[in-house]
């Protein structure tokens, strides 16, 4: 409580003790944002029928640094961003990776992939309700599905899949570009003219 006696602060005064305060507590985005992705493969027969060859089911990704700076840029409507998640990259990962039993998990500190080759603009992204279930409303979990068809991701002769990325704010067509959010390193696919992949990304805030 005051002392009714003192001298009434000024607003630059009050405002130097909201900045210069006990410390305050730090937002932990792999704490406060959680996520969670799946793929369904699609294979594509010789009679040219298809038929799912993998879904791998819900497994956690790892939030990273870039998403307070995303989700801080949003809130001030910072004029260099474009936009909230703008690309879903692919990249090769790296072959070490292959004899471990798992991948590693990215680190929290993590920018980039380790070697992207290919992005695009998500297919769709919807809001989901508490029961996972599609919402007309916003609510605070979002579900990007990235569909990579039958001609895309490919490269030269077809590539070898193991970390994908949620890129946001300045992010463009360029690799690399843009505010890596959330990573994910995984086992490795292979992708081909033959082979189609359905990606779900869900983040929840």
């Amino acid at each position: 409580m005051e002392d009714p006696n003192s001298k009434p602060k000024s607003v630059e005064e009050r405002t130097a003790e909201i900045l210069m305060g006990p410390p305050k507590e730090v937002y932990d985005a792999a704490k406060n944002v959680k996520g969670r992705w799946r793929d369904i493969v699609t294979r594509k027969r010789p009679d040219g029928t298809e038929e799912v060859v993998e879904d791998t089911g819900w497994k956690k990704n790892t939030i990273v640094q870039g998403m307070p700076k995303v989700l801080a840029g949003l809130m001030r409507n910072e004029p260099t961003y474009n936009g909230g998640i703008l690309y879903h990259a692919m990249g090769r990962g790296n072959a070490a990776w292959d004899p471990l039993p798992i991948p590693p998990t990215p680190v929290y500190s993590t920018v980039q992939l380790v070697d992207e080759y290919f992005r695009k603009a998500p297919t769709s992204i919807s809001y989901l309700d508490p029961l996972g279930n599609p919402s007309p409303v916003i609510t605070g979990s979002i579900l990007v599905q990235t569909v990579l068809d039958y001609t895309e991701a490919n490269g030269m002769a077809g590539e070898y899949i193991r970390e994908q990325g949620l890129f946001c704010a300045t992010a463009t067509g360029v690799l690399n570009s843009g505010i890596l959010a959330s990573v994910i390193f995984h086992v490795a696919k292979w992708k081909d003219s033959n082979v189609k992949i359905t990606r779900y990304w869900n983040i929840i805030f």
